[in-house]
């Protein structure tokens, strides 16, 4: 009889703490369906999708964007600006190695220097 108490506490013990588990799940997938409301679906030349926060849903946070594949897999990662130049930004998630740049790429102009320069006799 002892030895069927012990297996039975062993069970609930068990039980119970998957109960926790799946709570702590459940708790984690409303927050983040929470967040996700935040943030709008973009596309940016030349078909790179993103998420940006909406306007008004700040929270105090600046303007940003975060990476589509982090957020299909439930995970919130900055897109962070790298730099721009000709026509392009270029953004990086640093979760998932997402590396692209957007925009239109703009042919640098060569100035007319007018024959002032160093190699100018």
């Amino acid at each position: 009889m002892q030895e069927r108490i012990m297996t039975a506490q062993a069970a609930y013990a068990t039980l119970a703490g998957s109960v926790g588990e799946l709570e702590a799940q459940v708790r984690r997938f409303e927050t983040w369906e929470a967040e996700k409301q935040r943030y709008q679906l973009e596309e940016l030349p030349p078909g790179i999708l993103m998420y940006r926060l909406k306007a008004g849903m700040e929270n105090g946070e600046p303007p940003h964007k975060i990476c589509a594949n982090c957020y299909n897999k439930g995970i919130k990662s900055l897109l962070h600006n790298r730099g721009q130049a000709n026509g392009l930004t270029h953004w990086r998630c640093h979760s998932c190695g997402f590396d692209e740049k957007t925009g239109t790429f703009i042919t640098p102009q060569r100035g007319n220097r007018g024959g002032g320069g160093w190699m100018a006799s």
